[in-house]
């Protein structure tokens, strides 16, 4: 498949966007667009790489000969065909990512990256989000019916249903929902994290155990898939509740 659109859709995008761009550089493995919104400017590169590296050398040597002509912020994002540590060589298909520049983190230090649900490729959508200053932007809180379904849930609850002050009786209502608010936020990223992520990560250690079965099918190799399977399906329960909860399903 084609990694980029054609001149004719970029210039679609670029009139939905309504910003002012131009592609300075348009090569086989990435492509390099300068937008101008008001009287600033920024840059989105799109990677492609390829699959040696003799032949990812090209692309790093043009990402280097842009760092040194261009100093505004800088988002490069895509396909990288490389790892950074051994740490992330987990079943080799965490390739996908974004990175940015300095300027651009003076410009949004708050900025978030998460790897969405793979469908149908071996390649995570990435969203973006990017926020000008960090801890301005509350997230609404969000009751996830599955939380009820865990055997610690109730006693969460229990737990902070209680305030050191007895006074106005709305007012002492309102500290119990903020404080059993925060508890079960802070608890919920301690025992589910992200479903989303924690499902694709776990979509990889399956290959992983099951490149292992084929190459040596013994018990305890059978015994680990099992387990992570398990583990998915749960993830898996976990992820349509929350979409059936989201769309108001019964």
């Amino acid at each position: 498949m084609e990694p980029f659109q054609s001149p004719a859709e970029l210039d679609q995008y670029k009139r939905k966007l309504d910003w002012d761009a131009n592609i300075i550089l348009d090569t086989m493995q990435q492509i390099t667009i300068k937008f101008k919104i008001r009287d600033n400017f920024f840059l989105i590169t799109a990677v492609y790489a390829r699959c040696t590296a003799l032949e990812r050398l090209e692309l790093w040597e043009e990402l280097e000969d842009l760092a040194g002509r261009e100093h505004c912020p800088w988002v490069v994002g895509g396909d990288f065909n490389v790892i950074l540590s051994e740490e992330e060589k987990l079943g080799g298909l965490q390739l996908d990512r974004i990175l940015v520049n300095q300027e651009f983190m003076d410009i949004f230090p708050s900025s978030e990256v998460h790897h969405l649900i793979r469908h149908r490729s071996d390649h995570a959508p990435l969203h973006m989000t990017c926020n000008s200053v960090e801890g301005h932007t509350l997230k609404p809180f969000r009751f996830l019916n599955f939380w009820s379904k865990h055997k610690y849930f109730k006693k969460i609850a229990e737990d902070n249903w209680c305030v050191d002050f007895v006074g106005n009786p709305f007012v002492e209502f309102q500290a119990k929902l903020k404080k059993i608010k925060k508890a079960l936020s802070a608890w919920s990223r301690t025992v589910y994290g992200d479903i989303f992520q924690q499902i694709a990560t776990i979509e990889d250690v399956i290959k992983v155990k099951e490149a292992q079965m084929e190459i040596h099918p013994s018990e305890s190799n059978r015994e680990g898939l099992r387990k992570v399977e398990a583990e998915l399906k749960k993830f898996l329960k976990m992820e349509e509740e929350f979409w059936k909860q989201k769309a108001g399903m019964k």
